[in-house]
């Protein structure tokens, strides 16, 4: 079955009953997604290292979105409005693309009915069809969609996929996407390795007008994404876990020699989230990729990959 259903245990935290006031914590919160139910915070999760693997990746991101919700369930609730767990999509027998055709439809469907949607991931193959989702969600009638791409990550993610999809070809492939159907391709990479990234993917890049800022120059990020909400509609922000340094993050698919300091990355989540409120220009939806369990030590990896949501999904700021 592609489609695998919230499941409650996934859910667990502490409890403070001796204490006044909120102590509400995610666990307390999250319930499974009902029909027609009321607006809120919706997360699915993508179970695929398929595209790793075609990658030559280290195999093991199909567990992510099980240990994002147990990190996660134990943080304190700082968000608005209902949260529901809409379970996984699922890679059965190295069926990629039809795992990723669902999590279009799934996301689409929830993107429709009013969702703030995540999906936990999984490998970075999650970007296409969390794109296509999101796009085919869009009102027609406004024409072309003009969404923004911010992507952090160690990686530009624009390899070829003639030989197929991997979790290294998302962003040609939308970027494919797109000039078949006359839509502009707005693609921002933050915390970029450019030891990592061979010339022929920057030049690709340049040739389709991407903007980077690589991961020792993250102070030129904030400029970019300025640049970038001034072009487009609304934005879709992408986490990949390997943009941050192996010490803090060993628990992903390729673990970076350097990346980009924890405090740099959330700190650049709250600004975009900040200045997408000032421009109207509103981040529709996001995802986050690459944890694998299979390496965590103590499980680090699983609970920044919580904090990142917790900061993608709420104000990030407690007064």
């Amino acid at each position: 079955m592609t489609h695998q259903p919230f499941e409650p245990g996934n859910w667990r935290g502490r409890s403070d009953p001796e204490e006044r006031g909120d102590t509400r914590r995610w666990y307390n919160e999250v319930s499974a997604r009902v029909p027609d139910a009321a607006p809120g915070i919706c997360l699915l999760g993508f179970a695929s290292d398929e595209g790793v693997k075609r990658n030559q990746g280290r195999p093991g991101a199909a567990n992510g979105p099980r240990e994002i919700r147990r990190a996660l369930g134990g943080l304190t609730w700082a968000h608005r409005g209902p949260c529901y767990d809409d379970g996984d999509v699922a890679c059965i027998k190295g069926n990629l693309e039809h795992a990723q055709e669902e999590l279009r439809l799934r996301l689409a469907r929830r993107l429709r009915e009013g969702h703030q949607t995540c999906v936990l991931g999984g490998g970075h193959e999650v970007a296409y069809p969390s794109f296509l989702g999101l796009s085919s969600s869009l009102p027609k009638a406004g024409g072309t969609p003009n969404i923004g791409i911010i992507n952090f990550d160690a990686h530009l993610d624009l390899r070829n996929p003639r030989s197929g999809a991997t979790s290294g070809t998302p962003f040609r492939q939308i970027a494919e996407h797109c000039d078949a159907q006359g839509w502009p391709f707005n693609y921002l990479a933050l915390g970029i390795n450019p030891s990592v990234n061979t010339r022929a993917l920057f030049d690709y890049a340049t040739d389709k007008q991407v903007r980077w800022v690589q991961d020792l120059e993250m102070v030129k990020a904030q400029a970019e994404i300025d640049r970038l909400v001034t072009r487009v509609d609304c934005l879709y922000v992408t986490v990949c876990m390997d943009v941050f340094p192996a010490t803090v993050a060993p628990g992903v698919s390729a673990p970076a020699a350097v990346g980009v300091p924890v405090t740099d990355v959330l700190s650049t989540i709250r600004y975009i989230k900040r200045v997408a409120t000032e421009k109207n220009c509103p981040v529709r939806h996001q995802d986050i990729a690459e944890l694998n369990p299979e390496f965590d030590r103590d499980g680090m990896t699983a609970r920044l990959a919580a904090r990142v949501v917790w900061e993608l999904l709420g104000s990030g700021e407690v007064s």
